[in-house]
């Protein structure tokens, strides 16, 4: 499991420069649970990674500078290039609930990655320890 507060593009570039060697030495899917603040460049974070998530969960954030799980994932879908591959996933009304998702689909070779905000992990930080 990977835990991450970046939320901007020079953020998940170097994220995604890390996950590029972790995934060479990987067998498995890698499940992203991505949930960002309106006012952030979603989808300058999202490019980046979008080749080597094979599955997202994008979830909403409370409160009013929260984006909608369902929104974000519009953006997901419209940040791919027709040269990319196509995004599968979906979106969930909490942290919780796509963390929950993210593990149902996952094996012990899967690697879930939670990330786009210090919102989304502390959510996820408080749900794991319930």
């Amino acid at each position: 499991m990977i835990i991450d507060v970046g939320h901007n593009p020079h953020a998940a570039r170097y994220l995604a420069e890390k996950l590029t060697a972790l995934k060479a030495q990987s067998n498995g899917k890698f499940i992203a649970v991505c949930g960002m603040l309106k006012d952030k460049d979603a989808e300058g974070v999202l490019e980046p990674l979008l080749p080597l998530i094979d599955e997202w969960r994008c979830v909403t954030l409370g409160g009013y500078r929260g984006q909608s799980g369902e929104q974000l994932f519009v953006t997901l879908q419209q940040t791919v290039r027709p040269h990319q591959k196509v995004v599968k996933g979906s979106y969930s009304n909490s942290v919780a609930e796509g963390v929950k998702s993210a593990v149902e689909i996952s094996n012990e070779n899967d690697t879930l990655l939670v990330f786009g905000s210090f919102h989304t992990v502390g959510e996820f930080l408080t749900y794991s320890q319930a």
